[in-house]
């Protein structure tokens, strides 16, 4: 549950990457998945932001925003700053093998299968009902670096 926790925070910021000063900490809590996720893990007297200083302050930074309320943004890394997103994601493509998937990416490809078989929404499935998935979202983490 505390995994499911933080990577529907991650790809939620990962989702809004576009926007430096991150997200408002009131948008991280109104997000579905993040909500479903807090209820399956969190007690009512502990609030998300605590836990996100605690428990994934090393990757995730909440901060007062300009307007006084909490941001939520990813924290970079020495290696982040260094290399442009680009690059990094150029760099991943190039040293997947041409003819074949990984053992992660066969292991994210049956779980996505899996999803859409199980799938019963009224709706057709979108990427953000699959990053809904808790195996998916583990799948996932184990193929994608962040940035990517």
């Amino acid at each position: 549950e505390e995994l499911d926790l933080r990577q529907a925070v991650l790809d939620l910021i990962e989702s809004c990457s576009t926007q430096a000063s991150g997200l408002s900490l009131s948008e991280v809590c109104r997000d579905k998945v993040v909500d479903q996720a807090c209820t399956a893990l969190l007690p009512l007297e502990v609030p998300l932001r605590t836990w996100l200083e605690c428990r994934v302050g090393g990757e995730v930074e909440v901060s007062r925003d300009e307007r006084g309320g909490f941001a939520v943004r990813m924290r970079l890394s020495e290696a982040d700053s260094a290399m442009p997103r680009e690059e990094a994601r150029e760099r991943f493509f190039a040293e997947l093998p041409e003819d074949r998937f990984t053992a992660d990416e066969e292991r994210l490809r049956s779980s996505l299968l899996d999803f859409l078989d199980a799938w019963r929404g009224r709706e057709q499935p979108t990427l953000s009902h699959a990053g809904g998935d808790s195996q998916v979202r583990r799948n996932r983490a184990l193929v994608l670096p962040k940035g990517v």
